[in-house]
């Protein structure tokens, strides 16, 4: 593919033609047939690839249950390109002939020491592909999963307080030493980090049972839990809700405030009293003003949190593999 029609991808939008040139040296093109195995789950490849014609299916489990389809423009692979996923979340394969360009980890370093402007695009079009796949494969799941009532709001004065029900009893925990265990924060400049954090972040107490996210409205940005549980709900086409997954402190939810501002895909529920700190949709922006490399260290952080979302949605694939095997067969 021409370097002219390449530039007619939104991806490549707003870099000019000769840049595109010289950044895709770093890509390798490789034509597949129809049903040919690109990428498969559990192994071990940073690598990202970028569809050029055709489409290629994304399926999970050892009975390739489809969570979805790429066609020309998308990406797959980005988790492992520019997060932390180590091993692949899915088996990627082609369903009809297809033209694609690969971009390793070995390129991207070399792209990165350049400071390719090819980058910056890769790394916004990586994000929005990987939290419309985490969506995606929620809605497919509850499409045909049973679901169940929301959990009852938590009564409100007198009665919470004496029930213990009004919000944590106790603080909570310092800011630094929840993202150092989360597993999702780099090392790096850890502290200063934190302290940015609590400087623009707002710090929300939670009653168990208390909604801090409502499905389909706007999010008031990306949240950080710091102590208690807290629960995803999806409402279920057969009625009710379906629980997605369950978040423990460290966990970074919301995350699409911060790529691409659409609505909320989940009703979220604190479990039990539980101190959550609520950072604004514009969170990269400001880090971006304050330091440069803060804001490069918030975006790894956002990609980590974007693979835990994947894995947690394909592991809700796993637990309703029947129904979906069903629904796969009766189409």
């Amino acid at each position: 593919m021409s370097v002219e029609k390449l530039a007619d991808l939104a991806l490549f939008s707003k870099v000019s033609h000769a840049q595109l040139a010289q950044g895709l040296r770093g890509f390798t093109a490789c034509d597949l047939g129809a049903g040919e195995v690109l990428i498969r789950e559990g192994e071990q490849d940073p690598s990202m690839v970028l569809v050029l014609s055709g489409e290629l299916a994304v399926c999970v489990g050892p009975d390739l249950i489809e969570v979805g389809r790429v066609g020309p423009g998308d990406t797959v692979g980005e988790l492992a390109l520019f997060g932390s996923m180590k091993r692949r979340a899915a088996t990627v394969l082609s369903v009809q002939p297809c033209r694609v360009l690969i971009l390793d980890q070995a390129s991207l370093e070399y792209m990165q020491n350049g400071d390719s402007p090819l980058i910056p695009p890769l790394r916004e079009h990586a994000a929005r592909m990987a939290i419309a796949r985490v969506r995606d494969t929620q809605r497919l799941v509850a499409s045909v999963a049973p679901g169940c009532d929301l959990p009852l709001a938590p009564r409100k004065g007198l009665f919470a307080r004496l029930m213990g029900r009004a919000g944590p009893q106790s603080p909570p925990p310092p800011l630094v030493d929840v993202m150092r265990q989360s597993g999702v924060f780099p090392m790096d400049r850890l502290l200063h980090l934190a302290q940015e954090l609590e400087s623009i972040g707002e710090l929300v107490s939670l009653a168990g049972g208390e909604r801090i996210v409502t499905f389909g409205q706007d999010s008031a940005g990306p949240l950080l839990l710091l102590s208690g549980r807290l629960d995803l709900w999806h409402p279920a086409r057969s009625g009710g809700h379906l629980r997605l997954t369950r978040l423990r402190p460290g966990a970074l939810c919301c995350l699409g405030a911060d790529v691409d501002g659409e609505p909320s895909a989940s009703d979220i529920i604190a479990v039990e009293p539980a101190w959550v700190l609520q950072l604004p949709p514009s969170i990269r922006a400001q880090l971006q003003s304050r330091d440069r490399h803060l804001a490069k260290l918030w975006g790894l952080a956002l990609f980590n949190g974007l693979c835990n979302g994947l894995r947690q949605a394909n592991a809700t694939v796993e637990a309703h593999r029947g129904s979906l095997e069903e629904l796969r067969l009766n189409r």
